[in-house]
Order: structure tokens, then sequence, then C-alpha cells
């Protein structure tokens, strides 16, 4: 019975407490809700709590020393959980970029709320390859080539927040294209065993920014290309290192004949008793604009050789590497200027006939 008076003088200095607040004020009301901040971290809470609350509090079994406030159903209303609001990410997601595209479309799955968590405020910030910033989960949306880091926060319903993260990264999987020119097919210049070239160098293309091309084989734009073929190869090669190449030909003919020079025709007397003559002369040697050439008599005597009476032409005639010819000629004449003899019998002394 002593209990239960007292419990009754209680209720009634609070509810005159109450009565009078208009002429105390805050400072009453502060007083009245000191038992509530036990728990510091909700004042703003506390000072929201209306008479019939107030006296439910009042009431209400607090766990000394918990940092959680119980709820009740039975006081018709509930009071914040402090740091029970959990949020939890999905996994990190790994996806390759659309096609044609530096970035992808990723559906992302929902961030989990636990049952203290205010949804009104869940937010969500995106950093990194990605950037950006919203309310509510993020669903479908497109995330650039690269890492994305995405943060949730989300408060309690006393306006703390809790956070988690996860990362969002889209590969570049597609390769770069990079088209060259069509095959070349020249001449060499004149007196060259090359010739000077042009052409458009080609350049590579990704559908993520960052490519570079490079020349790995062959010979510039406008380098002189020796005779035969040179193989040019570009290679294009992406922000992620995914390459690509293409190749085409130059090819220099040697459209060009070698040069050929002989000696003058010569001309000789044929060697005394011989009806010819030994005859020397400088075989010529041909000349070409490449290398390789060679160079062999192809009619005549060689010098040296016993030429006869009469005339012999000599023809001399080079190749080249590239199959190019030239021949020339030149004769060695012999002549007979030596006289014939003839012997006579000896003078014959005889005497007449009977």
């Amino acid at each position: 019975m002593k209990e239960k008076r007292k419990h009754i003088v209680v209720l009634f200095i609070i509810s005159c407490l109450f009565s009078f607040s208009w002429l105390y004020g805050q400072e009453i009301r502060e007083e009245i809700i000191v038992p509530i901040h036990y728990y510091p971290d909700y004042p703003s809470f506390s000072r929201t709590l209306n008479e019939n609350q107030l006296l439910a509090q009042l009431n209400y079994e607090i766990s000394p020393g918990a940092n959680v406030f119980q709820n009740n159903s039975n006081l018709g209303f509930s009071f914040p959980v402090k740091g029970l609001c959990t949020i939890t990410c999905p996994g990190d997601i790994t996806q390759a970029n659309d096609a044609g595209l530096c970035s992808a479309s990723v559906a992302v799955p929902d961030a989990t709320l636990g049952p203290s968590c205010d949804a009104t405020t869940l937010t969500w910030d995106m950093t990194g390859a990605t950037t950006g910033s919203g309310t509510g989960q993020i669903g479908t949306d497109i995330f650039n080539v690269g890492i994305t880091t995405v943060t949730y926060t989300c408060d309690d319903f006393a306006g703390d927040p809790s956070t988690c993260s996860f990362t969002v990264t889209v590969n570049d999987t597609e390769n770069p294209t990079i088209t060259c020119p069509s095959n070349i097919t020249v001449s060499n210049d004149a007196g060259l065993c090359s010739a000077v070239v042009t052409y458009t160098a080609p350049t590579g293309t990704d559908n993520c920014p960052g490519s570079t091309t490079a020349q790995i084989a062959g010979l510039a734009s406008g380098a002189a290309f020796p005779v035969g073929t040179t193989t040019n190869t570009f290679e294009v090669t992406d922000a992620s290192g995914n390459t690509a190449q293409c190749s085409f030909t130059v090819t220099v003919n040697d459209t060009e004949n070698p040069t050929i020079t002989c000696p003058s025709n010569i001309t000789v007397s044929s060697d005394a008793g011989q009806c010819s003559a030994v005859v020397t002369y400088t075989a010529p040697t041909g000349t070409d604009n490449c290398p390789g050439s060679t160079t062999a008599q192809i009619a005549g005597l060689a010098s040296g050789a016993a030429f006869p009476v009469g005339t012999t032409t000599n023809t001399f005639e080079v190749t080249d590497a590239s199959g190019n010819t030239a021949q020339c000629s030149f004769t060695v004449t012999v002549n007979d200027t030596e006289n014939p003899t003839i012997t006579c019998p000896s003078n014959i002394t005889v005497s007449s006939d009977a």
C-alpha cells in the first residue's frame, strides 16, 4: 500500500508540473525529461515527447548502462534504437563493356536495410570511374569502364547514419580496330635501287578514349623503300591493353636496265707466218642501279685468243638482279698483210739436142 501511494504521488507531481509548464517554460520541461537524458545521443528526440509519452517513459523500464531504448508496443509509440540500423550492400560486381561502348548497363541488386533503418533517407554516391549521387536504390545504371566505388548511406530513426560500400568493375574486353591502305607497287626511282613512297598511315579506333597507334614493322611514309617487297605493320593499343594489327606491302620493282660499254673495234694484221693474230682487249663490265649484276661474253673470242684473219664480233651482256639485260659488241678484224712467197728452181744450162 505504501508503494502504491508513492507511485500516485509521483504521478500527481508530474501532472502538476505539466499543467504549469507555460509558466516555467523549457527549464521545467528539461528537468522532467532528465531521465531520458540518461541516453545523451537522443536529446532532440527527448524534447519531442508529449505528456502521455513522457509519463509512459517515466514508467518505462530502461536497462541500466545499455545504449539502446527498449520498444514496447503497449505504449503506442516506439523509441529509436541506437546503432541497430544495419545496411548490407550487394557483393562486388564485374562486367564487360557493352559492344561499341566504353561503359556497361549494370543491374545493381538492391541494398538490404535493417528494420531500424529509415528507408526514406537512403542515398548513394559513386566515385572513381563513374561519379554521381542519388536517393533510394540504384537499380540499373550506366557505369564507365574502370572501377567505381558505390557507397550507400541510410540513417536510423534517431538520425545516425550507417554506410556500406561495394565496387562495380567494367572491363573493356573489346579489341580496337585498324584498317591499312591497299598494297602499293611502284618502279624504282631513276638511277636508284629504291623509290620514295608516301602513304597515309592508318590510325586505330576504339570504343574507349586513349588508344595509341604505332608502326611496328616496315618504313614510314616518305622513306626510300628498297627494290623488293617491304611489309608495313601497324598496331593499335587501347587503354585497357587490347590490341589489333593490320599490314600492307610496298613493292618496288627494278625496271631500269643495266648499262655496258664495249671497247672500240680493233683491227690488226695477222701475226707473221700466221693466218691469225693474238688480240688482247679489256673486257667490258656492266653496271646497274642495284647490286648483283653479272656480265658475260655471249659471242666472239676472249681477250688473248688467236683471232683468225677476218672480222670477229665480240658481244657482252650484263644481267641485273631483277633480270634486266643490256648488251654491247665490238669487232676484231685481222688483216692478212703478209705477202705470199715463191721459190724458183736454179738456172739450168743445157746443150742442144743432136
